[in-house]
């Protein structure tokens, strides 16, 4: 939560120091200078992580899509990396991935 005077910004996080209302709304709005837009940035909508829906093996594997399917629901191949990786890299990127599906 940010409580911000004219310029500067308590923010409630790790930081430890106070931080300038720019660059603090810089941050929020993905690196962009809000104070110099001519249209009033869009509002930003808050989630607590407790409204979220508990991650699973499932749905992180359909929200990365790491395997093209077909209408069938067959396992055709599995979707390449941004990077042309290995099969080894890429099975070790994936593991890394679930161990950390299942420790959240």
């Amino acid at each position: 939560m940010l409580r911000c005077a004219s310029r500067v910004c308590r923010a409630a996080s790790l930081l430890g120091y106070p931080l300038r209302r720019a660059a603090a709304m810089e941050m929020l709005y993905g690196g962009v200078r809000v104070q110099h837009l001519a249209q009033s940035p869009f509002s930003l909508r808050k989630t607590q992580s407790e409204a979220l829906p508990s991650p699973s093996l499932q749905r992180e594997r359909d929200d990365l899509e790491l395997e093209v399917k077909d209408s069938a629901n067959n396992v055709m191949g599995l979707r390449l990396f941004p990077i042309n990786i290995g099969m080894r890299a890429r099975n070790e990127a994936v593991r890394l991935r679930s161990e950390d599906c299942y420790k959240r």
